[in-house]
């Protein structure tokens, strides 16, 4: 196990939870919190994906079909609202995992 997965106390009864505090940290790693204008809607799919792509990366186990699901709905919305047009190789990767069509 990594340090970072370690950072959140998972007691084993919600992997969707795990994976979304994970994503939520890969927000922090990625410093969206500080250097990112959340009114650019040209990086919003792409910090979004990256979150995603940085717990995937950092957890202690495979995310399981139902974590997937959570992904590809949270991208989804982002989709609706934003479109893909301006997204990058890190939202294609992901989108891809998740079972999303890239752009």
């Amino acid at each position: 196990m990594n340090r970072y997965a370690e950072v959140w106390r998972w007691d084993g009864r919600s992997s969707a939870a795990y994976f979304a505090g994970l994503h939520e940290l890969g927000h922090i790693a990625h410093r969206h919190h500080t250097d990112f204008d959340r009114d650019d809607r040209q990086r919003i799919l792409e910090a979004e994906a990256e979150a995603w792509d940085w717990a995937f990366a950092h957890a202690a186990e495979k995310p399981s079909a139902r974590v997937l699901a959570l992904a590809k709905s949270a991208l989804e919305s982002y989709i609706r609202d934003y479109g893909t047009r301006t997204a990058g190789s890190t939202y294609r990767g992901v989108a891809s995992r998740v079972g999303l069509e890239a752009a």
